[in-house]
């Protein structure tokens, strides 16, 4: 009877989500797209992703987000699922405080005793970009603020694509 109740409450709870899943879009979008969501772009990133046409950061509500245009919507979703994957590669600490993959260019110190990324990191350093969307053909990073989990980061990366033109 547990079983039931508790299957009928999850079908009800999925049922009346009024979160609309992010839908796929064939649009090319452009970096002037981009700036109409109001990301403030600050800088270029000094890696090189093949077949980009452009990889720049910037800060949107509080955060920095990254964006990896490519000029295909296949492109983004093979050659921007691999950069996304390697920009966001958190590894378990195995040498000193690093706890980043070997190509992620930004990092964050978290954890308990940092001073920041310019200053003493004691604590872990991390990828700043923990989570990415590809929608269309761009690659969608955001930095996590620190009272949200990964599905909360996400959550704000889907309403950023959602509010592109």
């Amino acid at each position: 009877m547990k079983v039931i109740f508790i299957i009928a409450v999850l079908l009800l709870t999925i049922g009346c989500s009024s979160e609309t899943p992010i839908q796929e879009v064939t649009k090319i979008y452009s970096m002037d797209d981009v700036a109409v969501v109001g990301i403030k772009m600050k800088g270029d990133f000094k890696t090189d992703f093949p077949q980009s046409l452009d990889a720049k950061w910037g800060f949107l509500k509080g955060r920095e987000v990254a964006i990896i245009r490519y000029p295909t919507i296949e492109l983004a979703k093979t050659l921007g699922k691999t950069a996304g994957d390697e920009q966001t590669e958190l590894l378990e600490v195995i040498e000193k405080n690093i706890a980043h993959g070997p190509k992620v260019e930004k990092i964050e110190c978290r954890g308990h005793t940092g001073y920041g990324v310019h200053g003493n990191c004691s604590s872990r350093r991390e990828p700043m970009y923990t989570e990415f969307i590809i929608h269309g053909n761009l690659v969608i990073m955001g930095e996590p603020l620190a009272t949200e989990d990964s599905f909360g980061t996400i959550k704000f990366l889907e309403q950023t694509a959602k509010s592109l033109p």
